[in-house]
């Protein structure tokens, strides 16, 4: 039950390819811009920056913004029958400059809709939540690290959570690790048992919105769940009603990410990252034909998956259905 906000659930969970439509379309983003600058971008020397708070960005939304305000620009009639050089003008004008407010994903009307569905994540405190990651390209393996925003509305996040299980990856590689393409990986975060979520949306109290990215130099890449919780006692303080507005929210806060999201940034197109992709996956066959074993990148190796539900203790809607929340990264 429930999901990342501005989860395309549209496009089926499956490869495709690894470039932008449809398989990283709505893929979250917490940079700004979403598509680091090169080549010929006029953006090429803006800095770019990591997004503190907020739920990001992702290139189907800035798209429908653009597509809306410049029409024509983005999609010029000299480039109908020219694909390729139609996605290279969008990258370079469009998805490679500044993120404009409307291009953000809306978190509060992003969470309303898993509302009015009545698919909004239920967890207990000190429970936890658990994420289905479907893994595109090579840097969009793990390790994650979490956040949680109490106030629900994606503005006030704080310190990381703890991650109980992860993704194969390590923060060395910047959440590169090839061998986990295509592949789907379990997410677990820990609760804090003195959780207390304090928004409102709809007929849903005690709402509290969890984040999660990776360490890509090209993203993080992630999204941001709405999760309910469930409290034996009524909480200290009643919840408070989100009001949704019918203007865009305020352009999140830049902050500093701990490594450099612009800057040597990884080329998951480029034919010296294309052959360097090519010798991990060899490598990582080779050992797992030798040994039986699948070896992740250096020495950290995928743990084991487990078959759970949603909260620690019990299950609250009392249906005995996983409550999972998937996101392509």
């Amino acid at each position: 039950m429930g999901g990342a906000l501005a989860h395309l659930y549209e496009f089926p969970v499956k490869y495709n390819n690894p470039g932008q439509h449809p398989d990283q379309w709505d893929t979250t983003v917490f940079s700004d811009p979403v598509v680091p600058a090169c080549c010929a971008s006029p953006y090429i020397h803006r800095p770019r920056k990591w997004l503190a708070q907020g739920c990001g960005a992702d290139l189907h939304n800035v798209f429908d913004y653009f597509a809306v305000t410049r029409g024509p620009e983005l999609t010029p009639a000299v480039y109908n029958n020219n694909a390729d050089m139609m996605w290279k003008h969008r990258n370079y004008h469009f998805f490679m400059g500044p993120i404009p407010a409307g291009g953000y994903i809306q978190t509060k009307k992003e969470t309303m809709k898993y509302v009015n569905q009545g698919k909004i994540a239920v967890a207990n405190p000190g429970g936890w939540i658990e994420i289905v990651v479907w893994q595109v390209n090579d840097d969009g393996a793990g390790p994650y690290r979490c956040r949680i925003d109490e106030g629900g509305d994606g503005t006030n996040f704080g310190p990381w959570v703890q991650v109980t299980k992860q993704p194969p990856g390590t923060q060395a590689g910047h959440s590169v690790y090839g061998y986990g393409n295509n592949k789907r990986h379990l997410l677990r975060v820990q609760l804090p048992g003195n959780i207390k979520c304090g928004a409102k949306y709809g007929s849903y109290a005690n709402i509290c919105m969890l984040r999660c990215e990776n360490y890509a130099v090209n993203g993080p890449f992630g999204g941001c769940v709405p999760f309910q919780v469930k409290y034996p006692t009524p909480p200290p303080k009643p919840p408070q009603q989100v009001y949704v507005p019918d203007t865009y929210e305020r352009k999140p806060t830049y902050g500093d990410a701990g490594y450099d999201t612009g800057d040597n940034n990884y080329q998951e197109g480029g034919y010296k990252e294309r052959r360097k992709r090519e010798e991990r996956r060899m490598l990582a066959r080779r050992h797992h034909h030798e040994t039986g074993v699948e070896e992740a990148e250096e020495d950290d190796k995928p743990e084991e998956t487990e078959d759970t539900s949603e909260n620690g203790d019990e299950n609250v809607d009392g249906d005995n259905e996983n409550n999972d929340d998937e996101e392509k990264i």
